[in-house]
């Protein structure tokens, strides 16, 4: 369930934008790594080729990185709440 919510609220998944073009990673591509523990540019570049030919996407990329942090952070009160009080099914 907790992971359910983290990709709901990393919004991963939907339309994808492409960060990097040499690689083809798509913005949800770095949203799926980061949920998978990919929290640098040195794990992305690791997992999926980013920043690692013209180096042109990585302010992007850290972008999404960062955005993805920020999400989490904001993320994290609601996700203590949920685990400590699982919602039940009524009826």
């Amino acid at each position: 369930m907790t992971l359910i919510l983290i990709r709901v609220l990393l919004r991963v998944g939907g339309h994808a934008m492409y960060v990097c073009v040499c690689n083809a990673v798509t913005d949800c591509q770095i949203r799926e790594a980061y949920c998978a523990g990919a929290c640098s540019m040195r794990e992305l570049r690791k997992r999926l080729g980013v920043a690692g030919c013209c180096g042109r996407c990585a302010p992007c990329a850290r972008d999404v990185l960062t955005e993805c942090r920020q999400r989490q952070e904001r993320a994290t009160p609601l996700l203590a709440a949920v685990e400590e009080s699982p919602l039940t099914a009524v009826g």
